[in-house]
């Protein structure tokens, strides 16, 4: 196999195995998705609960995200070893 074929295969975005986003990218996505649940769902709680409480509830679904996210990433971490 040539220099040439080799660096294409290696360069590959779709290639078995390699992360089709960045980490950068991955943390960027995930603080503007927590943030707009946050929002949102202090938004949609404030009609029927008083603010401070519908903040809560908010943090609670905004961390939850980071959660899974966190609980993911190590999960995936252990299994590339």
């Amino acid at each position: 196999m040539s220099k040439k074929k080799k660096r294409q295969v290696e360069q590959d975005p779709f290639a078995a195995g390699q992360p089709w986003l960045s980490m950068k990218s991955g943390i960027i996505t995930m603080v503007v998705v927590s943030v707009l649940m946050v929002a949102w769902v202090t938004w949609q709680g404030s009609y029927s609960k008083p603010l401070g409480e519908s903040l809560l509830w908010g943090l609670v679904f905004g961390g939850s995200l980071w959660m899974v996210f966190l609980l993911f990433l190590l999960i995936h971490r252990l299994l590339r070893r």
